[in-house]
């Protein structure tokens, strides 16, 4: 190949120049400092530029678009058999079955220390078994409505206050029953952080991929309320909004607060209110005798406060009073 003369450098044209330098480097350089002196890529017309940043935006939101609904199951009778089909532990009860479990804080906690013979190791091992069973019967978001403890991300992997964090074990437990990954998730061409900006039909070329991601996804969300306290208007409609989304999603949500009787007790009673229009209630007697289940002698209020009951009736009349919308 003949080399080009100085004035012919600089008589040429930008694109010229590159494809030279392109063709002369490689053989001494090697491609990698090659590809460094390409002529860059043309400038798109500012109406093409548009029109391609508006497709892909598009195609971004049908990507992004949320999975349909799921069907609600059918909520038990109000009749002998409503306690049968709400028991779940001593720890929890079902709301909705097999789709909203209401219970106690799901791991160590100062109630669980100031009681257990076998101090943080009988407490650590106790939960773990209950931990799984609760994810086996398909919960995949845990909710908080406490100020105890800061949310499952912040809590130090050592506990604080006497609570223990249970989001690691929880994606431990999470992903060990999860199926057996497709093989492009195995080979690595899939990923959970790549499922965004993939279009749908590409993501339709694998089937079975969403399906596994979602099947080992966990999600953690809090919402900071005192003890005794009920949550303010404004903060049980945007908890409500969140987890009734979820739950027609088909997700399994694990609702709880410090004991799963106060301050979860009036959030689960207004999700029925919204996810099944009922009044409140009903929706306040079937929180409580799910609560009762939980131990024998049936003692204690859920929710435990006439405020937090209030609320559910204040947060049922706006409903009512927006056509069946917060």
């Amino acid at each position: 190949m003949a080399l080009l003369s100085g004035r012919q450098w600089v008589q040429a044209r930008p694109t010229r120049r590159a494809a030279a330098v392109e063709a002369a480097l490689p053989a001494r350089c090697g491609p990698a400092r090659a590809a460094r002196h390409r002529a860059p890529a043309p400038r798109t017309a500012p109406a093409a530029g548009a029109a391609r940043r508006a497709a892909t935006a598009a195609a971004a939101a049908v990507g992004e678009a949320a999975p349909p609904a799921a069907a609600l199951p059918p909520l038990p009778p109000l009749d002998g058999s409503y306690e049968a089909q709400a028991a779940f532990s001593s720890d929890a009860a079902w709301l909705v079955p097999g789709r909203l479990l209401l219970g106690r804080y799901p791991y160590t906690s100062p109630d669980d220390l100031a009681a257990s013979p076998g101090g943080v190791t009988g407490c650590h091992e106790r939960w773990e078994a209950a931990l799984d069973e609760i994810v086996t019967r398909g919960a995949r978001v845990f909710a908080a409505v406490m100020d105890e403890a800061p949310p499952q991300g912040k809590l130090p992997i050592g506990g604080r206050g006497g609570y223990v964090p249970y989001k690691p074990v929880v994606e431990l437990i999470a992903a060990a029953h999860a199926p057996t990954p497709p093989g492009a998730v195995v080979n690595g061409v899939r990923h959970p952080n790549l499922e965004a900006f993939l279009p749908p039909r590409r993501r339709a070329a694998a089937p079975g991929v969403a399906e596994y991601f979602e099947s080992e996804r966990v999600a953690f969300a809090h919402w900071a309320v005192a003890p005794g306290a009920a949550p303010d208007a404004d903060t049980l409609s945007d908890i409500v909004s969140d987890l009734s989304s979820r739950v027609r999603r088909g997700q399994g949500v694990y609702l709880h607060s410090r004991k799963g009787a106060g301050r979860g007790g009036a959030v689960g009673a207004a999700l029925l209110v919204e996810l099944y229009g009922l009044s409140a209630d009903e929706a306040l007697e079937r929180v409580q005798r799910a609560h009762d289940t939980r131990n024998a002698g049936g003692e204690g209020f859920s929710p435990e406060t006439e405020a937090q009951r209030e609320a559910v009736r204040a947060f049922a009349a706006a409903r009512r009073a927006g056509g069946g919308k917060q």
